[in-house]
C-alpha cells in the first residue's frame, strides 16, 4: 500500500542482531519463468552441491560470498553457468521448445575489472557457510485498538497466526523471521476518520517497548468505505510502526495476510513493483489474493534488495541506514534506480534512493541534531520524521533558481512558497502516461484534492526555509498562491508587498495553470481561508476575525450579503494559522498529509446572502449575544475537526 507520502525514519533493531559476524553475505536470486518446474544444482565454492526445485513463477534467493555455479537439464543436454553475486538469474524457455531451458543473468555489480569472476574461486570455510545461512529475528509488538470486537484470547491467536505466516514468506525471501514478544490494546480516537492521521495517532500513543523493535497495530474503528482506500501504511525503510485496517467481515484472510507482508516489505527495503503478481504491486487490495491458486511472493528485484538490505542487519548490526556499509548503500541505490526506470509512474523507488542519499551525507551537512537519523526510542521519532520530511522536500522542491535556506527576508521566503504552488499547478496540467495503454492522457486534479496538493507542496518548500521565516512565509505564500481576484495585488496597503513576492508575469503564468482548487467545492472559500491565515500570520487571530466580520457586514450593505459560510472559512483559516504560528501544528505534518476536511468544516447548514435588514432582524448586531453564540458554535466545530484532535493540550 501507499505509505503516506512522507516518509520514514530509521529503526533501531538491536534485538535483530542474533548473528554477530563479519561474513560477507551477498545473494543470487533464481527465478523460474518457464511453464514447468526447474530442477537445478547449486554449488558454492567450498560447499557440497544443493539440489533445488524451483516451481513455475517461484523466486529463490541463494546466499553467496562471491559466486555460485548452477547446473540444470535443458532437453537432453546439461548446462552449467557461473553466476556472480548480486545477480538475478532468470530460467526461461521459448513457446515452441518448452523443454529447452535457457538462463539469462542480470547483474547489478559495478561491471568493472574488480567485479569479474576469478579463474579459480576461493572456497568458503565451513564456518563462513554456516553464518551465511543464519536467519535473523525481528521482535515485534502486536496491538489492536479499543474497537476490536473479539476477546483478547481470540484476537491474539488470530493475529499471531497471521504474523507466523507472514514470517514464513519473509524468511524464504530475505532470511529474517518475525517473533511476537508482546501484545497490547491502545485507545484510538473514533473521531479520526483519515488514515494518515490514524497513523500519526498510533505513533504518538504507542511505543514498541523494550522487548520489541517494531509495533504493528490493527485498527477496527473504520467502516468499509466505497472506492479505493489505504488498507495499511508505514513510512518506509526501518520505520518501527505499521498500522493496518482490520475489517474481517469485508476482507478475505488471504488479502489481510498480503497487506501485512506488503507493509513489512516496505520496512525492509522493498518499494513498489510493476509485477502484477508480486506482493509489492501498488494496489494489493485488488482481489488477486482471493484466487485459490494465488501465492504470496516477492518479485525478483525486491527479493534481491530485501536480502541485501536485511544482510546489513543480520550480519553487520546496522541500526539505521547510516550504519549500512557505503558499498552496500551504493549497490542498493543502483538497483533502486533500475526499479524506478521500470515503474516511472510510481515514486516509491525514488523515495528509497532519497533515504539512502541522505544517509550517505556527512552528518555536519544535514543541519539536524545529532542522532536525528537513528531511532532508539519513541521520543526521538518526531525529530527524525521532520528530518526525513526535509529530505523529501528537497527532492520534490520546485526547480526554480535559488536556495530556500538562504532566504533573508519574509518577502524572499514567500517567493519560494508561491513558486512551489506555481510549479505544482504546472505539473498538474502536464499530460501523464496512461498506466495500462502507454498513451498520453490529461486528467488534472481539481477541487478539494487540488487544494490539498498545493498546500502540501507549499509546506514541503517552507520546511527548507530558515526557521524564523518558514511559518509566516508559508501562510502568506498560500494567500498569494491561491488568489485569483487581484484583490491582494490591488490592495492599497499590501499590494506593493504582493507584487514584490510575485511579479505580474509570474502571476499570469500561475493563473494559467492554477486550475480549480476548492474547499467544500467552492473556490471562494479557499481564498477566505488563505487570506485569513495570512492576516493571522501578520496581525494575529483576532485581527483576521475582525476583518472577516467587517467584510461580511460591508457585503450585507448592498453586496452579496452577509455569509456565515465565508466567515466560517475566515475563522478556519485563522485557527489553522494560529496553530502553525504557535507550533501546535507542524509544517512537517502539513507537508505530509493535508486534507481540506481536516481543517475546514462543512458549511452547507450556515446561512449566507443576508441583507443588512435580515442580519439585524436575526442578530441585531455583531456585538449581540445571538451573533456571538453563532460565532462560538462555528469555532467549536472548527476545533473539533481531525486536524486538531491530535494536538497536545
Amino acid at each position: 500500500m501507499k505509505y503516506p507520502p512522507a516518509i520514514s525514519s530509521p529503526l533501531c533493531i538491536t534485538a535483530l542482531l542474533l548473528v554477530a559476524s563479519v561474513t560477507q553475505a551477498d545473494v543470487i536470486v533464481l527465478t523460474n519463468r518457464t511453464l514447468n518446474t526447474v530442477e537445478t544444482q547449486v554449488i558454492l565454492p567450498g560447499d557440497k552441491p544443493q539440489r533445488i526445485k524451483i516451481g513455475k513463477g517461484e523466486v529463490v534467493p541463494i546466499p553467496v560470498i562471491s559466486e555460485a555455479s548452477v547446473m540444470f537439464n535443458s532437453g537432453k543436454e546439461q548446462k552449467g553457468y557461473r553466476l556472480r553475486a548480486n545477480s538475478i538469474a532468470y530460467f526461461f524457455s521459448k513457446p515452441e521448445t518448452p523443454d529447452i531451458v535457457e538462463l539469462v543473468e542480470r547483474h547489478f555489480g559495478k561491471n568493472d575489472a574488480n567485479d569479474k569472476l576469478p579463474d579459480q574461486p576461493k572456497p568458503a570455510t565451513a564456518e563462513q557457510l554456516v553464518r551465511l545461512r543464519k536467519v535473523g529475528v525481528i521482535p515485534i509488538k502486536l496491538l489492536v485498538d479499543d474497537d476490536e470486537p473479539a476477546v483478547e484470547q481470540v484476537w491474539q491467536k488470530r493475529l499471531e497466526d497471521r504474523i507466523a505466516q507472514a514470517s514464513e514468506i519473509l524468511e524464504k525471501h530475505c532470511f529474517v523471521r518475525l517473533k511476537v514478544t508482546d501484545t497490547e490494546i491502545w485507545d484510538s480516537q473514533d473521531a479520526i476518520i483519515d488514515f494518515s492521521f490514524s497513523i500519526r495517532e498510533f505513533e504518538r500513543e504507542v511505543t514498541p517497548g523494550t522487548k520489541a523493535a517494531m509495533a504493528i497495530g490493527f485498527t477496527s474503528q473504520y467502516k468499509k468505505p466505497n472506492g479505493r482506500v489505504h488498507m495499511g501504511g508505514t513510512r518506509g525503510p526501518l520505520h518501527p510502526y505499521i498500522l493496518i485496517r482490520e475489517w474481517s467481515q469485508h476482507i478475505a484472510y488471504s488479502q489481510r495476510l498480503e497487506i501485512v507482508v506488503h507493509e513489512i516489505g516496505h520496512v525492509l527495503g522493498a518499494p513498489h513493483s510493476p509485477d502484477k503478481l508480486s506482493v509489492m504491486r501498488p494496489l494489493v487490495s485488488d482481489g488477486k489474493a482471493r484466487d485459490r491458486d494465488y501465492k504470496i511472493f516477492f518479485d525478483p528485484m525486491n527479493t534481491l534488495v530485501m536480502f541485501l538490505f536485511c544482510e546489513e542487519l543480520r550480519q553487520h548490526g546496522a541500526h539505521s541506514l547510516r550504519d549500512f556499509r557505503p558499498e552496500r548503500r551504493e549497490l542498493l541505490m543502483r538497483i533502486y534506480r533500475e526499479m524506478q526506470k521500470e515503474m516511472p509512474q510510481d515514486d516509491s523507488a525514488q523515495r528509497y534512493i532519497a533515504f539512502f542519499e541522505r544517509a550517505s551525507q556527512p552528518i555536519k551537512s544535514l543541519n539536524l541534531p545529532t542522532g536525528a537519523v537513528s531511532l532508539s526510542n519513541g521520543s526521538k521519532h518526531e525529530k527524525k520524521r521532520i528530518a526525513i520530511t526535509r529530505k523529501m522536500a528537497e527532492i520534490i522542491a520546485p526547480a526554480f533558481s535559488g536556495d530556500p535556506g538562504k532566504a533573508t527576508t519574509l518577502i524572499s521566503a514567500a517567493r519560494f512558497v508561491v513558486a512551489a504552488i506555481q510549479q505544482a499547478a504546472e505539473e498538474n496540467q502536464r499530460p501523464a502516461m496512461g498506466e495500462t495503454t502507454g498513451t498520453k492522457k490529461t486528467n488534472p486534479n481539481n477541487g478539494d484534492r487540488l487544494t490539498a496538493i498545493y498546500v502540501q507542496r507549499a509546506a514541503q518548500t517552507a520546511i527548507l526555509l530558515p526557521p524564523e521565516l518558514s511559518k509566516k512565509a508559508f501562510l502568506i505564500g498560500l494567500a498569494i498562491g491561491f488568489d485569483t481576484s487581484n484583490q491582494l495585488r490591488d490592495h492599497p496597503i499590501i499590494g506593493h508587498m504582493v507584487k514584490l513576492v510575485e511579479s505580474d508575469t509570474q502571476c499570469l503564468r500561475r493563473l494559467k495553470a492554477l486550475g480549480k482548487p476548492t474547499m467544500n467545492g467552492r473556490h471562494d472559500l479557499v481564498q477566505h481561508f488563505t487570506v485569513a491565515a495570512a492576516i493571522t500570520a501578520l496581525g494575529g487571530e483576532q485581527s483576521a476575525h475582525s476583518i472577516g466580520v467587517e467584510k461580511e457586514m460591508a457585503d450585507s450593505r448592498g453586496g452579496s450579503g452577509f455569509s456565515f459560510r465565508d466567515l466560517a472559512a475566515d475563522m478556519a483559516g485563522a485557527s489553522f494559522a494560529k496553530h502553525i504560528i504557535d507550533s501546535k501544528i507542524r509544517l512537517s505534518d502539513i507537508a505530509e498529509s493535508f486534507l481540506v476536511d481536516s481543517f475546514m468544516p462543512p458549511v452547507e447548514d450556515l446561512p449566507e446572502g443576508l441583507s443588512q435588514e435580515e442580519f439585524q432582524r436575526q442578530f441585531v448586531s455583531t456585538a449581540d449575544r445571538r451573533f456571538l453564540t453563532k460565532k462560538a458554535a462555528i469555532q467549536k466545530k472548527i476545533l473539533s475537526l481531525p486536524g486538531y484532535l491530535l494536538i497536545k493540550k
